[in-house]
């Protein structure tokens, strides 16, 4: 007989079994953005690094994470997310879904922001690269950034 008994340790060794496994799954999935990035499309993997760029070198101390399977940026608070149609949940035939997520806060002068049926977070869709305003997306990057401070 091997080290496991009949009865409850057997279960015991069963959960000890899958939790291993499913840690191990976990250690083994996507675990940063630059993977989740890496493994979409081309066309929308083009259009997450420009605007990563953009959050990343214009919010110097903004923190980077995935949080419902895509990538958030953290002040204080939630700031806003790139939301790839390929990733379910982003409203998005196509392209890349850019939210702030207390857009309804910012002043939108350029009318890039759209808030829909949506009572707070405004965003943007962009379908190819040429189509980003960077001038008008790193001023609502910044106004984000000091709403974010109250």
């Amino acid at each position: 007989m091997s080290g496991r008994s009949a009865g409850g340790n057997s279960f015991i060794w069963c959960f000890m079994h899958l939790f291993g496994c499913l840690r191990f799954a976990k250690s083994n999935s996507m675990s940063n953005v630059d993977d989740f990035i890496t493994n979409l499309p081309a066309h929308e993997r083009r259009i997450m690094e420009v605007l990563r760029g953009l959050v990343l070198d214009n919010l110097p101390d903004v923190r980077e994470r995935l949080s419902y399977g895509v990538p958030f940026y953290y002040l204080r608070h939630r700031l806003c997310y790139l939301w790839p149609a390929s990733v379910k949940g982003s409203g998005a035939r196509e392209g890349v879904v850019m939210g702030f997520v207390r857009g309804h806060l910012l002043s939108n002068e350029d009318g890039l922001l759209h808030l829909g049926k949506r009572k707070e977070v405004s965003n943007v869709v962009f379908t190819d690269v040429r189509q980003i305003d960077r001038e008008a997306l790193v001023k609502c990057l910044l106004e984000a950034a000091i709403v974010d401070m109250y």
